[in-house]
């Protein structure tokens, strides 16, 4: 393997005439941003900073935001014969250092930074191709070695670069990512509706993205299970003040469910909470920092995610007098008393205050119907 730093490019194929779309893709905007923009952006921010972009159609338009952007351009006058046409003219581009380049097309635009450093991070010199994937299915951008680029060129363009690609299969890795944007690709009218409302909500992972993350943290089955109850009983509080005083259901319960993702190591609150920050999932990431040491200006739903992991023992809801009462008796004195104590009472006072704002609407603890209705929940999941 070689010792040198690797040195990684992008292409951006941005030629389309967007038929579908019946306007220049690239530039539609999600949050303010439009999709080149945001492209660039996630490179850069991932350290991939010698970007090249492929026009064609809307040559002007797109051109104009790359001058903006100060990235690399390249015009592809064959854009009506496809896309391989596009990724020829890309690769022909690219600088003679390159050891491997990403592959991207434009209309793939909200994939995460830590996606793009994740798979510079896991290259390998041996390797054709890394690709990332999430359920099993492939997604976008590949990772290709600047070793393929001769036979790329000289390819009869048979199936696109994937019909190239089925020859290196030896030397093609797939990788696991949280990311579920590697996926969504925007070609219709509805696509750009459903990339809006996903973006919305990008701090915030998917299930599918929760499982990859407790795998990636190499979370045991056990901790996996408990967090589950803490997630229900985290949703069952927030259903219960949410007539009351707006709250995000779905933060809650990602981070409920999330909490205890790292909860094997030392200090596991902050390195679970550094863990899914490097993901991207800030959001949730904050909440797990403070889920065992609640500060005094917490969210709303920092104090749903604490309260439902000081109620919830193993996966057991338990009041939280009996945690009081068991706490004291354990360690009979000292800083470990103290410190139980202390945080069992704070969740006692989010309670209380969780009570007084639903009218005595919130019943949690052990034997009420709640409880009852978790623990029937749970057992079936089990079996």
């Amino acid at each position: 393997m070689s010792n040198t730093t690797p040195e990684f490019a992008a292409v951006i194929l941005a030629a389309g005439a967007s038929t579908r779309m019946k306007q220049c893709k690239p530039l539609l905007t999600i949050e303010k941003q439009n999709m080149l923009s945001r492209l660039v952006t996630t490179y850069r921010v991932a350290r991939v900073f010698r970007v090249f972009v492929v026009t064609g159609a809307y040559r002007e338009h797109v051109e104009r935001e790359c001058s903006r952007l100060a990235c690399s351009v390249v015009y592809n006058e064959d854009y009506e014969k496809g896309m391989y046409s596009s990724v020829l003219k890309g690769i022909r581009s690219l600088p003679s250092d390159i050891t491997a380049f990403f592959l991207h097309p434009s209309d793939i635009p909200l994939v995460r930074p830590s996606t793009i450093r994740f798979l510079c991070e896991h290259w390998k010199d041996s390797l054709s191709v890394l690709s990332p994937v999430l359920k099993g299915e492939k997604g976008h951008p590949p990772l290709i070695s600047a070793k393929l680029v001769p036979s790329i060129l000289a390819w009869s363009g048979y199936r696109g670069l994937a019909g190239l690609l089925q020859q290196y299969a030896d030397s093609f890795m797939q990788i696991n990512i949280p990311d579920h944007f590697i996926h969504l690709d925007i070609d219709t009218p509805d696509d750009y509706r459903k990339a809006q409302r996903a973006w919305s909500a990008r701090n915030i992972p998917t299930l599918e993205e929760c499982e990859e993350l407790f795998r990636l943290a190499q979370t045991p089955q056990k901790i996996i299970e408990h967090c589950r109850v803490v997630e229900q009983m985290a949703r069952h509080i927030a259903l219960s003040i949410s007539s009351f005083q707006p709250c995000r259901f779905l933060l809650a319960e990602r981070a409920a469910l999330l909490h205890d993702i790292c909860r094997e190591s030392p200090k596991h609150d902050i390195v679970g909470s550094a863990f899914l920050a490097n993901f991207g999932f800030d959001e949730v990431a904050e909440i797990v920092k403070h889920h065992m040491d609640l500060p005094e200006e917490a969210s709303l739903e920092a104090k749903i995610v604490y309260l439902a992991d000081k109620i919830v023992k193993d996966f057991n809801v338990v009041s939280l007098q009996d945690r009081i009462e068991e706490t004291t008796q354990k360690f009979k004195g000292g800083k470990a008393e103290r410190q139980g104590l202390a945080r069992l009472r704070k969740a006692l006072d989010i309670q209380r205050e969780f009570e007084n704002l639903t009218e005595g609407g919130l019943e949690l603890g052990e034997g009420s119907s709640n409880e009852r209705d978790l623990r029937h929940k749970w057992e079936k999941e089990r079996t």
